[in-house]
């Protein structure tokens, strides 16, 4: 299940359940048809919450769904999950897709108020003083390792 909202400040998106390929390309040609509504730059919210890990095929749609939202005008996200599973599978996506330094990860378990810290950061930029972000800023990922960037 997927849902895509537009709003003043850009897009809630919320994903669902189980979303195979299909829904997922569906879920992309959706997105591709809302950014041509988009302004000159937007933001994201994305709630994850109740997500199951993706499968392969779904995550490469993914990487290439963020990189479209990222050429078309996306400055910053936030992505509200409630898992350390869907953390880190989601973290590794944005590193794929080039979004990692504008993505944000908040645990509506651990941040009880995730949803105006989500706000801060994605409308007024504000850095959240903590973030559930498993791989800190100066760090790139390579396959299952991380290290510091030269």
């Amino acid at each position: 299940m997927y849902r895509i909202l537009q709003t003043s400040w850009g897009f809630l998106l919320t994903f669902g359940g189980r979303i195979d390929p299909v829904e997922m390309k569906q879920w992309l040609a959706d997105s591709q048809t809302a950014l041509e509504k988009a302004g000159k730059t937007f933001g994201v919210i994305v709630d994850m919450r109740t997500l199951e890990l993706l499968g392969r095929q779904a995550r490469q749609i993914m990487v290439d769904a963020q990189r479209y939202y990222r050429e078309h005008g996306m400055n910053r996200s936030a992505v509200i999950v409630n898992s350390s599973l869907t953390n880190m599978q989601f973290q590794r996506i944005a590193s794929h897709s080039s979004i990692r330094e504008t993505e944000r990860y908040f645990d509506e378990w651990d941040q009880p108020d995730w949803w105006q810290l989500a706000e801060d950061w994605v409308i007024r930029g504000i850095e959240p003083a903590k973030s559930v972000g498993l791989f800190p800023p100066g760090h790139a990922v390579s396959g299952d390792k991380t290290f510091e960037d030269p």
